[in-house]
């Protein structure tokens, strides 16, 4: 056999040998930086999506009002705990546009739960950046209750000294209240005004607003 036809052979067989026991790239390799690089652009594509949201609907889905409102976190809570009680003295529409832009969520504040309550007061608990945290304390007299016999609302005697934790965090539009007690806590000189009630729950209001508790 010719020299150069042996070289050859010698060639082709050294290929072949290499194609069939050369290290090949791990599979398990290839899933993990595919799944990397899928994650990375999953985060950076939310994050997009939390800066872009002008129709006001954040990534679970909740209504959002995109105005810009609050600067401060505290004056934030006081003034929402304070139209909690006192109730919003605007038109019905401006106080929903208000307390829209007051919270992360609208929905968390609704609730069918109203109590009478005679006194409340805000205190600060913890604060990071941007994150607040902050107690309101209340004082219920009685909780409000559908009589459907009466077809009214009825007072439930319910005395108890409350203490509730309000989380407010800061967002692409103002700092927003995200974790709350929802319902109405009104004091006794709103709800009057609120309630249809019967004459006896009615006196009671009254005295609770004679002894102070407005």
């Amino acid at each position: 056999m010719r020299p150069s036809i042996v070289v050859l052979l010698l060639l082709s067989a050294g290929l072949a040998v290499s194609r069939f026991t050369s290290p090949r790239p791990r599979r398990a390799d290839a899933r993990v930086t595919l799944a990397g690089s899928s994650q990375r652009e999953a985060v950076e594509s939310a994050a997009e999506v939390a800066l872009d949201t002008p129709f006001g609907e954040d990534l679970a889905g909740c209504p959002m009002d995109t105005v810009f409102r609050h600067q401060d976190p505290s004056a934030l809570v006081e003034e929402f705990v304070r139209r909690d009680a006192e109730g919003p003295m605007e038109r019905e529409d401006l106080a929903r546009a208000w307390e829209a832009g007051a919270v992360s969520c609208v929905e968390r504040t609704s609730s069918e739960d109203y109590e009478i309550i005679t006194r409340y007061e805000v205190a600060p608990l913890a604060a990071v950046r941007d994150t607040a945290r902050f107690v309101v304390r209340r004082d219920r007299a009685y909780r409000v209750r559908f009589d459907p016999r009466l077809a009214r609302r009825r007072l439930i005697r319910d005395s108890a000294s409350i203490a509730d934790t309000m989380s407010v965090v800061r967002t692409s539009y103002g700092w927003r209240i995200d974790a709350l007690r929802a319902g109405a806590h009104r004091l006794p000189e709103r709800a009057l005004t609120e309630l249809e009630l019967v004459p006896a729950d009615r006196a009671r209001l009254e005295r609770l607003v004679a002894s102070g508790a407005h």
